[in-house]
């Protein structure tokens, strides 16, 4: 099948670009093709822009789009010329949230920026950050940083014993037989791979996650 619409890697998340010569019902089969065949690939929350200078939407083909793209976790976004001009400007600040819960099974938080967790993330519950993740408590759920691509991004708990480990594009978890952790630890990607180290002896106190 002839591909009408190419995902490319944008400041907030990805960029949809769609061919303007094709008729909308052709793009959005063209697109549901591949979306199932990544679906594992997307990250929850990520941010997908179409640029209106490249294909200009109406509201129904809106909607249709965002409809498609919310059944796999991805956030639809228009835009305009103004839109763009704002982006290539200073960008913006975003703050970062906190949490002041515990955040228990089947929760899950999206925030583009940093997230704090006041409290505990328990197994079944799912944190998902454009950038680091702090949780002041134990950790034994699925935490993603840098959801967006920010390989920089880090992951610090109290006791970081998750479920799933993801910083970017990699992901690990913590080994099922390593004792729990008596001080605070963080994660993050060194050499290409992701790897955990204890706040206050970082060199001394290094073991690397299974993939």
């Amino acid at each position: 099948m002839r591909e009408y619409v190419i995902f490319k890697g944008s400041r907030n998340g990805l960029q949809l670009v769609l061919d303007a010569s094709v008729e909308f019902e052709i793009l959005l089969d063209n697109l549901a093709v591949k979306l199932e065949s990544a679906v594992d690939f997307f990250s929850r929350g990520t941010m997908v822009e179409v640029p209106a200078k490249v294909r200009n939407l109406s509201f129904q083909e809106q909607e249709e789009l965002s409809k498609l793209l919310a059944g796999y976790g991805l956030v639809f976004r228009e835009v305009n010329d103004q839109c763009a001009d704002d982006m290539m400007s200073e960008p913006k600040v975003i703050e970062r949230l906190v949490v002041a819960k515990t955040i228990r099974s089947g929760q899950e938080i999206i925030h583009p920026g940093a997230v704090v967790i006041d409290g505990d993330v328990n197994p079944g519950a799912e944190v998902i950050a454009g950038g680091d993740i702090i949780v002041n408590g134990t950790c034994r759920g699925v935490v993603h940083a840098g959801a967006y691509g920010d390989i920089s991004a880090t992951i610090t708990a109290q006791r970081l014993l998750a479920s799933q480990i993801r910083i970017a594009g990699l992901i690990a978890r913590a080994p099922d037989h390593l004792d729990q952790p008596d001080q605070a630890e963080v994660a993050l990607i060194e050499d290409g791979i992701v790897i955990i180290k204890t706040v206050s002896r970082q060199e001394d106190e290094m073991y690397k996650l299974q993939a």
